[in-house]
């Protein structure tokens, strides 16, 4: 009977990843059809798309931060509702998990052929990486949702242990 349940669990695991995959397609396609009749930069959709895939990163993890844990009681875990939070955690655990796999096979304008693209580095070690050495000011895109879209000026160490410090 474990075992059924574990082939079930495994396949609902697998589901889930194929309609992860599918909705991310078609919010890529949206805005890649979308920024084609604004007649917008080729970047300016994948910009989007991986923005889409970094806030979706941030509130899972802002959700696994905030999910209540059973305690270390055989009472307690033995309890339904017990292992459906932890049930819950693991697809939440697996949603980061394959957000982060498709953050790392997404071409983005970086990977292409040089594009006119607006750069928008989200901190100071994102605009170390886009070769900027001197300690300054710069302006970065926070990624937070008080933030969206809005630019910040911030000063950027970049001599204190490799640099990249806001």
């Amino acid at each position: 009977m474990s075992s059924l349940l574990e082939k079930n669990d495994l396949e609902k695991a697998v589901n889930m990843k194929n309609l992860l995959f599918f909705v991310v397609d078609l919010l890529f396609l949206g805005s890649e059809s979308h920024g084609a009749v604004d007649n917008k930069t080729e970047c300016e959709p994948k910009e989007k798309g991986f923005a889409l895939l970094d806030v979706a990163e941030d509130l899972i993890s802002k959700a696994k931060l905030l999910y209540p844990t059973c305690k270390d009681d055989t009472a307690v875990l033995e309890d339904s509702g017990c292992r459906t939070k932890e049930k819950s955690f693991t697809y939440l655990e697996l949603t980061k998990k394959v957000i982060l796999e498709l953050k790392e096979h997404f071409k983005t304008c970086k990977d292409s052929k040089p594009i006119d693209c607006r750069q928008r580095p989200r901190d100071c070690s994102e605009v170390l990486s886009t070769g900027q050495n001197r300690s300054g000011v710069y302006t970065v895109w926070p990624m937070s949702r008080f933030t969206a879209s809005k630019s910040v000026d911030v000063y950027c160490d970049m001599d204190t242990d490799g640099g990249g410090w806001t």
